[in-house]
């Protein structure tokens, strides 16, 4: 899918994907486009931060004052999304957040401004930086003002990140978004100050509507006025249903031809609506054009038909009530009867042509959208046609689609290019309630959901986008989500609908449907078999009004039906992305392509492509043709000379032959190419009009002859290779002209029986678009697509040599067009070439012409007059005129005005009157002569249907048009006085009896040119000459070589004595040597030549080795035994990478650094932990000991009898509280068993199953992709490494077969020497290599078997030579000598040794053999057999050894094959797993990450505790040092003032007075505040004041005492008030530090529980990847042991219960079931031991129990015997402690009486001096506000101040004077505020110590 150019939220469109804003002018210069901009025009640079509602603001000021928006960020994302080289680059520009280059921005702008025309603009986003502004004015204009939309960074944030959810943005995303921000801060805020003079800057903080209108004002008073009809302000609309409100867009009022605005048009009658309110109608006459200067009234021509039906046209049918059928052709809206085959007309109101048609719910409107500039949508009513609406400003160009809401209530369009916008109304109001930018490329389809409110949905060009209508922070937005294909190829969607569910169901063009959910693709639809559900693409999808089927068409021209359901619960299997259904029935329409389907009750109108408009009857099943025409463009037309009947071309192929009268199509043909050009021949060539010439787009003429009722061939033939674009015949018919897309003009002579004969063609300078004959048929006018007008002769067929070639020389002369004003200019510069620079002169007359403007020629036309002058109709900037010429007169004779644009035909009628024209615009009749009065119409559509031809008929009564849409239109011509005629039908039908032979067609597309033909023959006919001549050289040398042949055999035939030597024979002597030198040069060339050759093959033999020999490290060797079948091979290895050997080796490193890591920590735990275990114990010990120590040195003190006993009742209760202490809890749980129940919880009886969904992996075994990659790597060794190791050995038994073939074969020397000895003969087989097992000879080559090569392949080329000379090579020798057999190759030329030579007999003994010699000979034969037994014997050791071997190497290499496919498996499980956890990766990292900060954070929280910690027992310590030094204090009173002095009282109460002091700052208090601190002393103050009561009374020594004795009490009274000072320090000190360690617990539970949550979201995280990564099938190997999962001790057959576990997981297993066997046994001895003990302990507690009872008894019955009841010895104790206790209990309890009230009576006073303090407070805040106000009084005055800088030196006196007053009364002010700040101060000490 191509890309999309980014949302433009709703300003003015962008570019689309490949397009450029259109330039001013075709063939202008470059400076033309500067030209177009206005002198007036003016432009305002709307600027600001990202997101702060620039495009926003700027759509509604283009709707309120009608400027041209422009912005740099939609322009600069058109570039990019167009995917050109530039676009790429500023793609990476833009992900930065840098600035795009100037130069490309300004390139961009500039292009837009030209192209619009217009004279405001407002740019927005543009500059960005100053540089930018500086080349803007430079190079363009400069700036009227600057708009500066400014709004704080965090609202812009928040509007961008919302925005990036929907917009699709690349820049809209948190990291790109900063750096946008920060190159707006740097770079684009300086912008504001190079333009501080024109910047007027408006707060977009507020809503959009508050904002605009703000920005609203500042245009108003820059002299903008709002465009007229515009509303002032947007306004609020209801939308239908209850839905939200939406803003709406102004209507802009239509625009004149100047371009300044127009009145919108009135409405001209009422009717009674529906509701009863008065319904107002358009005057269509308000929106048409008015006449142009010279134009005859338009009613004197009348549509009467139209035989155009655009087939391949989207939402082009419309089928009424009543069997009335809409369609536009054109310009035209088609209303035909379906019943009398009626047509009526509406004409589009634009001018442009009509683009889209749709119909209301109702079923009584219908609304139409056009083409032209700012088109209209025109809402009509049906059946009465009057104009109910207008919709205005919807796009820029035309509209391609539009469709009603359900409900009617809205419509929604879709533009074509450039803008592609998307367009919701409330039509009813003509107002625009949402839009935005649809895609970069055609849309094809656009509707709303007949379910969902809001949703819409569009569709085309590679794509498909869901709409919504959703609110944003700048109110309601259409927000579209573009269809993500994914692994669908991405394809044209034409037909869709929606589900209920908000699903939506499209086609594709390859015909498979999509079912789309959330913007993804939910599945594809496929038939069985997955054949797609269409061949082709699918065009419509459409539901049934029951909703139960879903009806689809195609282009392969069926309809099939489909379940709803079946489609709406469609689900895929797991691992399936596509379901198959079949149709519920389907419908063939044989022969169509659907294009569109209207559906009634009993039939179908069915749009085919092929041009045809089909009734398919659902009774009968029937299919007939309501309407037929050409399904493409219609390239050419003509008219009879004598009937009225018009002939049309088409470029599908089709010559089509229509009676106008009668309005129906009499002869229709095709061809199977399509037809570009026609003509009929004049009357007096065929008087009977019947022959017609058509040219064809593949070069050929067909010349055919109308019959009765069909085409006659009579003529066809290939004159060019290119289409032809014009055909033009003589007058008298006698010459044929035909000129192509070749860049040449053909001339035929017409024969006898019409058949044309070709003459020759002439190669033109460009190609032709244009030609004509004149009145005399002698000369012909051609003009040429690059300017050039030539007059050709015409060629006599007699002076023209055609034996050769057609390609003849013509007398020619050539008109060179100037125009009038360049002509003007050209003079001028004549007249001046004196005083021109002779260095401009340099150039010559050559550098003069390149400087004239090229025109390129549109049509030419001869004067129809005998004078010779022709008419020229020029493209480029001559446009606009037809210019009279001559080739005798330089320049332009005459012109007249003519169409604005360029003139697409051009011609006489028959009668000669008039002359006839076209062009995009408008077709045009006038008289034969230039100027006066014209007639004209538009019909045609000017976007996509173009005026091909204009003929009129043979009577001028009938004006006729085609157009490139296949629109054809007749209309009634009343503008002249010839009566109308009936024809000549009755003479063509007679004619049509005549027999006339046809010919055969060409349909060969690659058939030979005429000129081809010419040359092929000529070649072919020089090649039969030359092949002759070689056929009677070669008898020639096959004589002489027969005859050389047989001297030679004379010669040897002859007697030896009579022989001649052979070089006798040689006709030179130095002939030899002359062809030995010529073969050496042969050589020397053939090297030369074959250099490159050798050279590129030597490269590419290395490049092939390097690709796929170098990295191979072990190739596949075979080993063969030398006995049996047995046969082992290597495995083939690559080279392992150095890198991953590198990384592997850091792997290995790292893992044993970390292991020997790990082995420290687990030795210093235990021991850490077994001498922790032996100091907790020694204290236990040391406690023990001290207690009882204690409790000896408490029973040594004297004490009374009663206090004794006292004391050993209150040891035996703490004794027993004591005991009681360690008695356990009931709920108490022992936490070595908890661990231990915890872990069997865990693990006993339960294996965690990694498919659990709730298993947590646990951290140790947790992998990542690194990790992954990590086993994969080092699989990969392994594997490596195994086959490395098996290669070795396998290479090594190579070797030793190696050295043992050459043992044997050696041996076998040896046995043969033997045998020779014993005159024995045996056959020893001498063993080799084969080739397989030394692969690696077959890369080298050697000499021989080069030589062998060279021989037979001159063996096989002489073969072929002797072939193709039919024996010529087989003279003289009897034929070729047979190849020779090359000798058997061999690898291992080493150890193959050939048998050795038997020594040539010895001549035999002639004397007898003695008796010794007989029995040394027995001897020495028994030693030889036994010597060859023995050899035999270690042959045959030798060879089974290696059999062995080879066998036993061979089984290893299959167990070893099967690891290794395990080991593959594995591999290839690694490498899914690792694609899966590189998914993971980024928030595996980013959550790794947070716990990572997390620890760090509760590190750095746990140390700040610590440290609290250690400060707060440091404070404790001094507290404790303090007290200490305070009793010091107090012990060193009482030793100076003893009990017994009388003034102890007096002193101590001395010694005891708080009294006011100087209080001092303490040390380590220097970090606090001093404010702080003074509120501090304030406090102090104030608590000694409340302490103490007789601060008011002088302080005197008693009278009596000691002056002495009193001062020093004072100095030590000043000593316990230093220490409680710093008492009071340290317990603030210490309270700080409390706070600030709650605070840091707070915090490091709140770190705690953040570390909580993360945990949890990493444990999540790990299941979700466990999950998935549990989707991936393990395949694992089993053996049959290993398979322990039985039924009824057979294996079952689905294994799918079981569970695989590894080996070291059942070995964990194993083992831990033999531990719980042995807790188990030690359990049960352990609760035996545990019952006896308990046995015995409940036997000793009855015991103890028992004892208690009876010493109870025994104390009760002392007691009664001694005291005679029972004593409460408590009370008892209590009595005895003192004598007065009662008495001062009693005391106690009537002072404390006396204490409350007095306590109560000072709560009252506290209260009332709350509210008293209140309201002083109060006062005191007004008091601070006043201050508050005078502080910025203050700051204000001192601006001021400042401020006064600029007049410093303009008089220095009195400016110091000046200033010196204003300090003085600042000063003055201060301290009055000083003043005023000390009295509150006071007055608020004396509130606060108010009683």
């Amino acid at each position: 899918m191509p890309p999309e150019a980014g949302t433009a939220a709703e300003g003015e469109p962008v570019a689309a994907k490949g397009e450029e804003p259109p330039s001013s002018t075709e063939g202008g210069t470059e400076g033309s486009g500067e030209e177009a901009l206005a002198e007036d025009a003016r432009v305002i640079f709307v600027l600001g931060g990202p997101g702060s509602g620039k495009g926003t603001q700027c759509e509604r000021l283009v709707a309120k004052y009608g400027v041209k928006h422009l912005s740099a960020g939609d322009l600069l994302r058109a570039e990019v999304a167009s995917g050109s080289e530039l676009g790429q680059q500023c793609q990476e520009i833009m992900k930065e957040g840098q600035l795009v280059p100037t130069e490309v921005t300004l390139g961009l702008i500039k292009k837009a401004m030209v192209a619009s025309g217009q004279k405001i603009f407002i740019i927005d986003g543009f500059p960005r930086a100053v540089d930018q502004g500086e080349a803007f004015e430079a190079s363009i204009k400069p700036c009227d003002f600057v708009l500066f939309l400014d709004c704080p960074k965090e609202t812009m944030q928040e509007r961008l990140l919302k925005r990036g959810e929907t917009s699709g943005r690349a820049d809209d995303n948190m990291e790109t978004i900063g750096k946008r921000f920060d190159t707006f801060v740097e770079v684009s805020m300086p912008v504001m100050d190079h333009f501080a003079d024109k910047v007027h800057k408006v707060s977009s903080v507020p809503t959009p509507d508050d904002v605009f209108a703000e920005v609203c004002k500042v245009f108003e008073t820059q002299g903008i006025e709002p465009v007229p009809g515009s509303p002032p302000q947007y306004e609020k609309i209801a939308r239908s249903e209850g839905e939200a409100n939406v803003a709406a867009a102004p209507v802009e009022a239509k625009g004149s031809s100047e371009g300044e605005a127009e009145t919108a048009p009135e409405r001209v009658e009422d009717k009674e609506g529906p509701e009863g309110e008065a319904e107002q109608y358009y005057d269509t006459k308000d929106f048409t054009s008015d006449s142009a200067v010279g134009e005859m009234p338009r009613e004197d021509l009348k549509l009467l038909h139209s035989f155009g039906f655009n087939a391949r046209k989207r939402n082009n049918l419309l089928y009424c009530d009543g069997g009335t059928i809409m369609y536009a052709v054109g310009n035209i809206l088609v209303i035909l009867n379906a019943s009398t085959m009626e047509q009526t007309f509406l004409h589009g109101l634009g001018g442009g042509g009509i683009g889209c048609l749709t119909m209301h719910p109702s079923g009584k409107l219908f609304a139409v959208g056009e083409i032209c500039e700012r088109p209209n949508v025109f809402i009509y009513e049906y059946p009465s046609l009057r104009l109910v609406k207008v919709l205005r400003n919807g796009t820029e160009a035309g509209y391609a689609t539009l469709k009603f809401s359900p409900d009617g209530g809205h419509l929604a369009t879709v533009g074509s290019y450039p803008d592609f916008m998307i367009t919701v109304w409330q039509w009813q109001k003509e107002h625009v309630v949402l839009r935005s930018k649809a895609f970069s490329q055609e849309i094809f389809d656009v509707s709303f959901s007949p379910y969902l409110s809001g949703i819409l949905t569009t569709c085309g060009t590679g794509h498909i986008r869901f709409w919504k209508m959703a609110t944003t922070f700048t109110g309601l937005k259409l927000q579209g989500e573009i269809g993500k294909f994914g692994k669908v190829e991405i394809s044209d969607i034409a037909g869709f609908i929606e589900f209920p569910d908000g699903k939506v169901l499209s086609g594709t063009e390859t015909g498979d449907m999509l079912i789309w959910t959330s913007g993804q693709i939910k599945c594809t639809v496929f038939r069985k078999g997955k054949k797609p559900c269409h061949d082709g693409m699918i065009e419509t999808i459409r539901l049934t009004k029951d909703e139960n089927i879903i009806v689809t068409s195609g282009m392969d021209g069926f309809v099939r039906y489909w379940d709803f359901s079946e489609l709406d619960a469609a689900e895929t299997e797991e691992g399936c992305d596509f379901i198959e259904v079949e149709p519920i029935k389907e419908v063939s329409i044989q022969g169509s392509q659907i294009k569109h389907i209207v559906y009634a009750e009993d039939h179908w109108l069915v749009q085919d492509q092929g041009g045809s408009l089909l009734k398919y009857s659902l009774q009968d099943r029937s299919t007939t043709k309501l309407l037929e025409f050409h399904s493409n463009s219609i390239t050419d037309m003509a008219t009879l000379p004598s009937s009225h009947h018009a002939l049309t071309a088409g470029a599908d192929g089709t010559v089509n032959l229509y009676d106008i009268r009668k309005r129906k199509v009499v002869i229709r043909s095709s061809f199977n190419t399509g037809a570009t050009s026609m003509l009929v021949l004049g009357p007096k060539a065929d008087p009977t009009g019947r022959t017609v010439i058509v040219g064809f787009e593949d070069g050929v003429v067909r010349v055919l002859l109308r019959c009765q009722d069909t085409w006659k061939l009579i003529g066809a033939f290939k004159p060019h290779k290119k289409p032809i674009t014009c055909l033009a015949a003589s007058v008298d018919g006698k010459q044929l002209a035909t000129v192509s897309q070749d860049s040449t003009v053909f001339f035929f002579t017409n024969t006898a029986d019409r058949r044309f004969a070709p003459v020759g063609f002439m190669e033109l300078p460009s190609p032709a678009v244009s030609v004509a004959w004149n009145n005399k048929s002698t000369r012909l006018l051609v003009g040429c697509s690059g300017g050039q007008v030539l007059e050709i002769e015409k060629p006599n067929p007699a002076e023209v040599d055609t034996s050769v070639t057609f390609l003849i020389e013509l007398k020619c002369r050539a008109y060179n067009f100037v125009k009038p004003e360049e002509k003007k200019a050209v003079e001028e510069g004549e007249e001046g070439e004196a005083e021109t620079d002779p260095e401009l002169e340099k150039g010559g007359d050559e550098g003069e012409e390149v400087e004239l403007e090229t025109f390129p020629v549109c049509k030419v036309l001869y004067k129809a007059d005998t004078s010779g002058n022709f008419y020229l109709a020029m493209g480029g900037s001559a446009v606009g005129f037809l210019y009279e010429c001559s080739f005798e007169t330089e320049g332009i004779l005459s012109k007249a005005a003519s169409h604005p644009n360029e003139c697409l035909d051009l011609k006489y009628s028959h009668s000669g009157m008039y002359l006839l024209s076209a062009a995009r615009d408008s077709i045009r009749i006038q008289p034969s002569s230039l100027g006066g009065s014209f007639w004209s119409s538009s019909l045609h559509n000017t976007a996509t249907g173009l005026v091909s031809s204009i003929c009129a008929s043979f009577d001028d009564t009938y004006l006729l048009s085609t157009g490139l849409d296949g629109s054809f239109f007749i209309q009634e011509f009343k503008g002249n006085d010839i009566t109308p005629q009936e024809g000549e039908s009755a003479s063509l039908l007679k004619a049509a009896l005549e027999p006339t032979s046809s010919v055969p067609d060409i349909t060969i597309k690659t058939h030979y040119t005429i000129e081809e033909a010419k040359q092929k023959t000529e070649e072919d006919n020089l090649a039969a000459t030359a092949e002759r001549n070689k056929d009677h050289v070669r008898k020639q040398v096959a004589a002489l070589r027969e005859e050389f042949e047989a001297l030679l055999e004379a010669n040897r035939n002859a007697p030896k004595e009579e022989q001649l030597p052979r070089e006798a024979f040689d006709v030179d002597p130095d002939l030899k040597k002359l062809i030995e030198n010529e073969r050496a040069e042969q050589l020397d060339r053939a090297r030369n030549e074959l250099q490159w050759e050798a050279e590129r093959a030597r490269v590419a033999l290395k490049k092939i080795r390097a690709r796929y020999l170098d990295d191979v490290e072990t190739e596949r060797v075979l080993l063969f035994a030398f006995r049996g079948d047995n046969r082992a091979s290597t495995f083939r290895t690559r080279k392992f990478p150095a890198s991953l050997r590198t990384e592997i080796a850091e792997f290995h490193a790292q893992g044993e650094i970390d292991g020997v890591q790990m082995g420290e920590e687990k030795d210093g735990g235990v021991g850490d932990g077994q001498d922790a275990g032996l100091a907790a114990s020694g204290e236990d010990g040391d406690g023990w000991k001290t207690a009882a120590s204690q409790d000896g040195d408490g029973e040594l003190q004297p004490l009374h009898k009663q206090e004794l006993r006292r004391l050993q009742r209150k040891k035996r209760e703490e004794q027993w509280a004591q005991f009681n202490k360690t008695k356990p809890d009931e709920n108490y749980e022992n936490p070595n068993d908890v661990a231990m129940i915890k872990e069997a919880i865990d693990n006993m009886g339960d294996f965690k199953l990694k498919s659990d969904p709730n298993y947590v992996v646990p951290e140790d075994q947790r992998v990542n992709a690194t990790k992954k990659r990590t086993q994969m790597l080092l699989l990969e060794e392994s594997i490596h490494s195994i086959k490395t190791d098996f290669n070795d050995r396998f290479l090594s038994l190579r070797d030793v077969k190696k050295r043992i073939i050459e043992d044997v074969n050696a041996t076998y020397d040896r046995l043969k020497a033997i045998d020779e000895a014993l005159g024995q003969e045996e056959d020893y087989t001498y063993l080799s290599l084969q080739e397989e097992e030394v692969p690696e000879k077959r890369y080298e080559i050697t000499d021989s078997e080069l030589e062998e090569f060279a021989e037979i392949k001159k063996l096989q080329e002489e073969k072929a030579k002797a072939a193709a000379s039919g024996g010529f090579a087989s003279g003289g020798g009897g034929g070729s000598a047979p190849a020779k057999e090359s000798a058997p190759k061999t690898e291992d030329k080493a150890s193959m040794k050939a048998a050795p030579k038997k020594d040539a007999p010895k001549p035999a003994r002639n004397y007898a053999m003695s008796e010794l010699e007989a029995v040394e000979k027995r001897i020495q034969c028994r030693k030889m057999a036994h010597e060859k037994k023995k050899l035999l014997k270690q042959v045959d050791y030798m060879l089974s050894t290696f059999d062995n071997a080879l066998a036993a190497i061979r089984q290893e290499r299959f167990q070893l094959q099967a690891d290794l496919k395990s080991a593959d498996m594995k591999r290839l499980i690694l490498y899914k797993e690792l694609v899966l956890l590189k998914e993971f990766e980024k928030r595996d990292t980013e959550l790794k990450r947070k716990m990572d900060n997390k620890l760090k954070e509760q590190s750095e929280v746990e140390g700040k505790i610590s440290e609290c910690l250690e400060k707060l027992q440091e404070r404790k310590e001094e507290i404790e040092r303090v007290i200490a030094k305070k009793e010091a204090v107090v012990k060193e009173f009482d030793g100076l003032v003893e009990e017994s002095n009388s003034f102890r009282e007096p002193l101590l109460k001395i010694f005891l007075r708080k009294i006011k002091r100087i209080k001092r700052k303490a040390k380590d208090m220097d970090d606090y505040d001093t404010e702080d601190e003074e509120e501090e002393d304030d406090d102090d103050e104030f608590e000694d004041d409340e302490f103490d009561d007789d601060d008011d009374i002088e302080e005197v020594c008693p009278p009596g005492c000691d002056q002495t004795l009193y001062e020093k009490v004072c100095d030590l009274r000043e000593k316990r008030l230093d220490q409680e000072d710093a008492t009071a320090d340290i317990q603030k000190q210490t309270e700080t530090l409390r706070k600030e360690r709650e605070t840091l617990n707070k915090k490091q539970k709140f770190v705690e529980q953040s570390m909580k949550a993360v945990d949890s979201e990493i444990t999540e995280f790990q299941k979700e990847k466990q999950s998935k990564l549990n989707e991936i099938d393990v395949i694992i190997t089993l053996k049959m042991h290993q398979v322990e999962f039985l039924e009824n001790g057979r294996l079952p057959t689905d294994l799918s219960q079981g569970l695989v576990f590894s080996g070291s997981a059942l070995e964990s297993l194993r083992g831990r079931v033999k531990d719980l066997v042995q807790e188990k046994a030690a359990l049960k001895r352990q609760q035996k031991e545990l019952r006896k003990e308990h046995v015995q302990l409940q036997r000793s507690k009855k015991s103890k129990e028992q004892k208690i009872v009876e010493l109870e008894k025994k104390a009760k019955d002392v007691q009664m015997l001694k005291f005679g009841q029972i004593i409460d010895l408590d009370l008892l104790d209590r009595i005895g402690e003192s004598k007065g206790a009662e008495d001062l209990r009693e005391s106690l309890q009537k002072q404390e009486a006396q204490h409350r009230k007095e306590l109560a009576e000072w709560d009252r006073k506290i209260d009332k001096a709350m509210q008293e303090l209140a309201v002083v407070t109060q006062e005191n805040t007004n008091y601070l506000d006043s201050i508050a106000d005078l502080t910025t009084k203050h700051r204000n005055l001192e601006t001021s101040l400042f401020a006064r800088k600029d007049n410093l030196f303009s008089n220095p006196i009195t400016k110091k004077r000046e200033e010196k007053a204003e300090r003085d009364r600042l000063v003055e002010v201060v301290n009055a505020q000083a003043s005023v700040i000390e009295k509150l101060k006071v007055e608020i000490h004396h509130l606060r110590h108010k009683p």
